[in-house]
């Protein structure tokens, strides 16, 4: 009787093993991939692996984090700026947070004046700033 119970037990743990694993999205294995890559200090690898994951399924939970993860090895490890603009627009376009889309905004808008030297397009994103409803004293703090 206690062999059959724990053979019970041990079988729904098993089926309940199998279901979590296979539950998992393939946009997420592709994201776990691409922050194993990154730990390991292969970045470039990791950028491969999120740009697969914004393609394949763009409005996803895994594309956000894979556009936020993106634009931070882009901008912090590689300094590939251009590349930071491609995952910065993603979240702007896709995020529900309206707050992170505005940090992001601001980021962007930052890294067309000061790295990437568009000015033209740092204007442009600045004035997309100043539409916001932001704070009177936020928007004065812009330096066009």
């Amino acid at each position: 009787m206690r062999a059959q119970r724990l053979k019970v037990l041990f079988l729904g743990c098993a089926l309940v093993l199998v279901f979590s694993i296979s539950c998992t999205s393939p946009q997420d294995r592709i994201f776990k991939e691409g922050q194993k890559k990154s730990a390991s200090g292969d970045d470039a690898g990791a950028l491969e692996d999120f740009d697969h994951v914004l393609k394949r399924s763009p409005t996803s939970e895994a594309a956000l984090k894979a556009a936020r993860e993106g634009a931070r090895i882009a901008i912090y490890n590689l300094k590939n700026f251009k590349k930071a603009v491609v995952y910065l627009r993603h979240l702007i376009l896709n995020s529900p947070d309206a707050h992170e889309r505005e940090a992001v905004e601001k980021q962007l808008a930052s890294i067309y004046f000061e790295n990437l030297n568009d000015y033209a397009q740092a204007v442009s994103e600045y004035t997309k700033l100043l539409s916001m409803n932001l704070p009177f004293a936020e928007k004065e703090s812009f330096k066009i």
